[in-house]
C-alpha cells in the first residue's frame, strides 16, 4: 500500500472512531479521543506545533498560539499524522518519539509525507471534498465549510485531481 492510500485509510477510520458528522471536523477532539492532550503557548518563531511521547507518559501535541485559527487546525491533525504513523502504523515501532514541524513547510521524509496527507484526508476528506466540488463549490467556499486556508483546500483539490494544474 502507498504511504498515500494508507494516510487516506488512517484518517477516515479516525474519522469514524473519534468524530461523527459535520463540518468542520476538530482535529483537537479527534486528539482528545484518541488519548492526545493538545496544549496551545508560546513556541519558538519557526515552529508551528510538535508531539512528544515519553514512554509510559501521556502523548502531548504542542500548537503554536501565534498561529492563525487554520494554520492551528491543520498543524494538529498534521501532529495528530505522526502519532498514527507511530502507533497504528507502526513503521517504525517506540514508545519514544517526537516530531517538530517548522515554518518552512518542507516535507523531507516518509512521516512529514505521511503527516500532511493524513492531515489533507483528516480536515478534508476525499468523499465530502468531491460532493461539493460537483455542487460547483468554489475553493473559497469549500475552504470555509472545511475549516481550512485556501492554501490548504487547493492543495487538496490538486491531490485529489479535481480540475486544478
Amino acid at each position: 500500500m502507498l504511504v498515500k492510500e494508507a494516510a487516506q485509510k488512517c484518517a477516515e477510520s479516525s474519522l469514524e472512531t473519534h468524530w461523527g458528522d459535520g463540518f468542520p471536523v476538530d482535529p483537537v477532539r479527534v486528539a482528545s479521543g484518541m488519548g492526545i492532550t493538545v496544549h496551545f503557548g508560546g513556541l519558538p518563531a519557526d515552529t508551528s506545533g510538535f508531539i512528544r511521547k515519553k514512554p509510559n507518559r501521556e502523548t502531548e501535541i504542542f500548537i503554536s498560539e501565534a498561529d492563525s485559527p487554520l494554520r492551528q487546525r491543520f498543524t494538529c491533525a498534521h501532529e495528530i499524522g505522526h502519532y498514527v504513523d507511530r502507533t497504528v502504523l507502526q513503521v517504525v515501532p517506540d514508545e519514544n518519539f517526537g516530531f517538530v514541524d517548522k515554518r518552512d513547510g518542507t516535507v523531507n521524509d516518509v512521516h512529514e509525507f505521511f503527516a500532511n496527507e493524513f492531515a489533507g484526508n483528516l480536515l478534508m476528506p476525499a468523499v465530502e471534498v468531491r460532493a461539493r466540488f460537483e455542487q460547483g463549490w468554489d475553493t473559497i467556499r469549500l475552504a470555509g465549510h472545511f475549516g481550512v486556508s485556501t492554501a490548504a483546500m487547493t492543495v487538496r483539490l490538486r491531490r485529489l485531481e479535481l480540475g486544478y494544474p
